[in-house]
């Protein structure tokens, strides 16, 4: 049975999976909650099987019974959205084939949610901290353009980068890779940013940090 799913589907089928699956990627850009998924119904649409046609229809079961849901932008005064919070997280090897992570997010402007995001890494992570390390990355990255774009609106933001990795916001803090030798040194840019106070990193707990659900 395992075998008849790594099967490719008919070429008649895997057109209907191509549309279905482009016009799920175009609305997913909304929909944070199936970012995850989306990514591997994308990653499938040059040789798609019957295992991704199943998955196709997950996400389309799912999203007709969340069709209601929608974001909430509530009325906030000018000091409620002059602080940035960005959420990172990440799932350690979750690539069966790559062995390689994810990392996801949000960024908040006060109660706001503004930018969201769920992409692979470029390089495979050796340890879950170095993978957080990296989502950590992903998420300043986005958290700084936010907070230089409203300097330009000449609005002054404070950032926040939320983590629920202990050893992700151990490596931040320090400088240089320490005993982590085999991490990529492009990342370590972080440090720096820190160092200048361009903004601060907190802790979060893992099970309310809304990032966790772009990586599963």
């Amino acid at each position: 049975a395992h075998g008849d799913a790594l099967d490719a589907l008919p070429w008649k089928e895997a057109e209907v999976f191509a549309l279905v699956t482009g016009r799920i990627i175009y609305l997913s850009t909304d929909r944070f909650d199936i970012m995850f998924a989306v990514r591997a119904l994308a990653s499938d649409l040059a040789s798609p099987t019957k295992l991704s046609m199943l998955r196709l229809k997950r996400v389309v079961k799912y999203l007709l019974g969340t069709s209601g849901l929608c974001w909430a932008y509530k009325f906030q005064s000018p000091g409620e959205w002059a602080c940035a919070d960005a959420y990172g997280d990440s799932d350690w090897a979750g690539c069966n084939t790559t062995r390689k992570s994810v990392s996801a997010g949000l960024l908040f402007m006060g109660a706001h949610p503004v930018d969201i995001w769920c992409s692979g890494q470029q390089v495979v992570a050796l340890s879950s901290g170095e993978a957080e390390f990296y989502s950590a990355g992903t998420a300043a990255a986005h958290l700084l353009f936010i907070i230089h774009l409203m300097e330009e609106l000449k609005v002054k933001v404070r950032g926040w980068l939320w983590t629920d990795s202990t050893a992700a916001r151990g490596i931040m803090g320090r400088t240089g890779p320490g005993r982590l030798r085999h991490i990529q040194t492009r990342f370590l840019w972080v440090q720096e940013r820190v160092r200048r106070k361009d903004f601060e990193v907190k802790k979060v707990l893992g099970k309310i940090n809304p990032a966790d659900v772009g990586t599963k």
